[in-house]
């Protein structure tokens, strides 16, 4: 029996990212992936191949088909499938690549720190260098140090606690904020009373380090998200004032600007 899920979310072509990171059979852990298909897909030889390498591993890959868009609700979706059928779940992208030795100490972890629902680690390159500035020793989330950030490949789950769902306006594919979505969904398991706990612990690396928040195409919709999430977390009060922080310190020509699309995302939710 496995003791933990690998929830994956894909759409279209990155079904073949899939295919091409995962581990050969263990009996230890599966793969849970969702397949997004927008409307207007049209499958490849290459994911043809992908689909048909992922039946042949129904001992520990379960594929399903998805219609729905955006980030989020792939992830709604895999929580939804996984349904506590292991101890433990590791939230994925098709792009993770991980190892025996990362996934055996991830479940380690949680065996020596019972208290902790949640865990967020680390993740790094396929050069070995970590995708940010970790802080070096753990930490309970209120006691979060400044500056610190969920990104969803690093979060892991325990089974058996009520989780929240990821909200569908924040993430790829949603029509108004393109990100953030990890940060409210930790911020909101903490208000339901999920204990969520930081470890120096690198659990993967990915094969894509250029993030949504590093993409030009996203900047104007990086500004309105980033408005909307200080709110959710932080409240009308603590976001405002943290949006000002952020716009005029320091002061820059475009300070103004930045505010003002601060502004639309914290008013939009």
């Amino acid at each position: 029996m496995p003791r933990l899920s690998i929830l994956i979310s894909t759409i279209d072509e990155g079904i073949c990212t899939v295919v091409e990171n995962m581990l050969p059979f263990c009996e230890a852990w599966q793969y849970i992936v969702v397949w997004q298909r927008r409307p207007s897909y049209k499958q490849s030889e290459h994911s043809l191949w992908a689909e048909q390498n992922l039946k042949t591993r129904q001992q520990d890959v379960h594929l399903f088909y998805s219609t729905s868009l955006g980030l989020s609700n792939s992830r709604n979706e895999a929580l939804y499938l996984w349904n506590n059928t292991t101890e433990f779940a590791l939230i994925a992208d098709d792009d993770m690549r991980y190892t025996p030795e990362q996934l055996h100490a991830l479940m380690a972890t949680f065996e020596h720190y019972p208290i902790a629902d949640i865990l967020c680690c680390q993740m790094k390159s396929l050069q070995g260098e970590p995708l940010k500035e970790y802080p070096i020793t753990s930490f309970f989330y209120p006691d979060r140090p400044k500056g610190y950030y969920v990104s969803s490949g690093e979060i892991a789950l325990r089974a058996n606690r009520p989780y929240p769902h990821f909200d569908v306006r924040f993430g790829l594919g949603a029509p108004f904020f393109c990100a953030g979505e990890e940060e409210i969904f930790i911020e909101d398991c903490f208000r339901q009373g999920r204990q969520v706990f930081y470890f120096p612990l690198m659990i993967g690396a990915t094969t894509n380090v250029i993030t949504t928040s590093q993409k030009s195409e996203y900047a104007i919709r990086m500004q309105y998200t980033k408005g909307a999430v200080l709110k959710k977390i932080y409240g009308h009060c603590g976001g405002l004032l943290r949006l000002v922080k952020a716009a005029f310190v320091p002061l820059k020509k475009q300070s103004f600007v930045v505010f003002k699309n601060y502004l639309k995302g914290y008013f939009y939710v």
